[in-house]
């Protein structure tokens, strides 16, 4: 029984100490893209406020062990706009290992183009791993193999690259001393695809060489709305199955991950589990560029519409024009024969209006003596165009009348005379109603 026991963990063991190698490259071993600096120290947010984040992960391993590590990190443009600086300090329990891990990180970021920037990083820091005083079989304090424990010195270096909307980077994460025919390299590549004017769709790809018999591919897929909410699922290589949330509310972030273990060590390794909480400290000034960004991004989206809508146009008037033509000769067809329709009714509307009776079209100038409020629907200088006027009206049963103001020389055709000028004005708007916009009351005193 006690030789089942230690097989079982001299294999948990080798299993711990994969899962250690891997976990001392990565503090956070699932959200390290949310918070890639930790990986890469050029990933540090720059002009973007301070941010803080603590997260815990654990590895589950039978009902005996379980590999817990916790760590916190700070991040942001400190100096001037175009650098960051950065901290982390993890801890990893891992059986008889443990692991701790502090380190300072600097970006300087190059501007190449709008939306289009080069960033550099560093990191250095100090790293200590240690061993239990007990031995975890047999209990024995003078076992000579435990209790050491080692000290180095610990670097990095980074280069992240953004264009738009693609993203690539490539990293040494942590190079020191006790492991120097190792040297790790991370890089991955990513790219947003926006589904909708709030929804994206990002597509990730990530490389982790942790030592030439440990290479590790992650292929992702996360969906996003704003920056409000998110979910991954991806593969890890190391047959992990991955699910990954979280969202944020004002400067509060969240994100929680698990990693579904499809190995053949599934009986001893029951999952991994990780929880991220972040804060982000923005001073007035970003809040105000970021709510101008997010006014520009949606006039750039009107305006990329419109022009989406006139090249639809354009496209429509090239196969419009002909018809058009078409219809431009047909008008114009059309005009030349009103026009000499035109000219003979013009002939024909000069005879009848002469022939209208006087009575009608009289001009009885003793009513300019009389008091009264006129209401008037045309004004005219000709007498003329006063009898082509009321020959008309009389066309269309509206019986008019003609006054001339002999000071102005000006002839009025009116619809009806009231002794007061409420009336007047109550029939004045009647006509308006009725066609004649321009009717107005003319006061004879």
């Amino acid at each position: 029984m006690k030789i089942k026991k230690i097989t079982a963990l001299t294999v948990l063991l080798i299993v711990l100490i994969g899962q250690q190698i891997h976990a001392q490259q990565y503090p956070l071993r699932y959200m390290y893209d949310r918070y890639k600096y930790v990986i890469n120290p050029a990933a540090i947010k720059i002009g973007k406020g301070v941010g803080l984040h603590a997260n815990y992960s654990q590895n589950r391993f039978d009902q005996t062990f379980n590999n817990n590590l916790f760590g916190f990190g700070i991040e942001g443009g400190f100096l001037y706009e175009n650098m960051g600086i950065g901290l982390t300090f993890s801890q990893e329990n891992t059986g008889i290992l443990k692991n701790t891990d502090v380190k300072l990180f600097y970006a300087y970021k190059v501007r190449l183009a709008e939306n289009h920037w080069l960033t550099f990083g560093l990191s250095a820091g100090i790293f200590y791993q240690g061993q239990s005083t007990t031995d975890i079989i047999t209990g024995d304090y003078s076992d000579l193999l435990i209790g050491k424990s080692q000290t180095d010195f610990c670097g990095g270096f980074g280069i992240n690259y953004n264009w738009k909307d693609l993203e690539i980077d490539v990293s040494i994460p942590n190079y020191n001393s006790l492991n120097k025919k190792n040297v790790p390299v991370f890089a991955s590549v990513s790219y947003n695809f926006s589904l909708a004017e709030d929804w994206g769709l990002k597509p990730i790809i990530m490389y982790n060489e942790l030592n030439p018999q440990m290479n590790l591919f992650d292929i992702r897929l996360q969906a996003s709305y704003k920056e409000y909410a998110w979910l991954q699922v991806g593969y890890r290589t190391s047959k992990e199955l991955l699910f990954v949330a979280g969202g944020s509310y004002q400067n509060v972030s969240l994100g929680v991950a698990y990693g579904f273990n499809l190995s053949n060590y599934g009986d001893l390794n029951k999952g991994n589990f990780e929880l991220v909480l972040g804060y982000r400290f923005v001073n007035a000034k970003l809040k105000k560029q970021a709510s101008q960004k997010e006014i520009n991004r949606k006039t750039q989206q009107s305006l990329t519409k419109i022009d989406e809508s006139l090249s639809t146009l354009k496209e429509n008037d090239a196969k419009q024009a002909q018809e058009l033509e078409k219809i431009n000769q047909s008008v114009q067809s059309l005009n030349n024969e009103l026009l000499n329709e035109f000219k003979g009714s013009l002939n024909e509307i000069k005879e009848n209006v002469l022939s209208v009776q006087r009575e009608e079209v009289e001009v009885n100038e003793s009513k300019i003596l009389d008091k009264g409020y006129f209401v008037v629907v045309y004004s005219t200088t000709t007498r003329e165009d006063a009898e082509a006027i009321v020959y008309r009206m009389n066309k269309q049963d509206v019986q008019g009348y003609i006054i001339k103001d002999s000071k102005r020389a000006f002839y009025y055709i009116y619809t009806a005379t009231f002794d007061n000028i409420h009336s007047a004005l109550d029939h004045s708007e009647k006509e308006r109603k009725r066609g004649f916009s321009g009717a107005w009351v003319l006061v004879i005193k």
